[in-house]
């Protein structure tokens, strides 16, 4: 049987293993602000159906960020038919874990909503190349 993208994900993200992979996660999950942090809707929200999983598996790191943009604010389905709009798309690797987010957050307290990206992929191979790590 031929594994998934998710299947791979679970045994290699953040195994500090080379060659490194790049596996772009999707949910309908979103920020909420809450006492000047942010937090994800899933934690908040007791009864919050999450949808979503990993889908793809890249060997180039700005093809992986790239697919997360593309797929951030679409329309899919998960496996069971569920359809959702991806509110926040993630890329993870082999050597550091979670590299890339972007998500919708929202302040409750004055319905503003934004998009909100997080990039760390750069800093942590800087981090690596400076303590001799591949």
């Amino acid at each position: 049987m031929k594994k998934t993208p998710a299947d791979k994900a679970r045994n290699m993200v953040g195994d500090e293993k080379l060659p490194n992979r790049f596996f772009v996660s999707i949910s309908n999950d979103y920020g909420q602000t809450k006492d000047g942090c942010i937090d994800w809707i899933g934690d908040l929200i007791k009864d919050f159906k999450s949808f979503g999983g990993t889908v793809e598996m890249y060997n180039d790191y700005e093809e992986a960020k790239e697919a997360a943009r593309g797929y951030f604010g679409a329309k899919q389905t998960d496996g069971e038919g569920n359809l959702f709009h991806v509110n926040r798309a993630t890329v993870e690797d082999r050597l550091s874990g979670q590299v890339f987010e972007i998500s919708k957050v929202l302040n409750p307290e004055t319905a503003e909503m934004w998009t909100d990206e997080c990039e760390d992929y750069y800093r942590f191979t800087q981090w690596r190349n400076e303590r001799g790590k591949k």
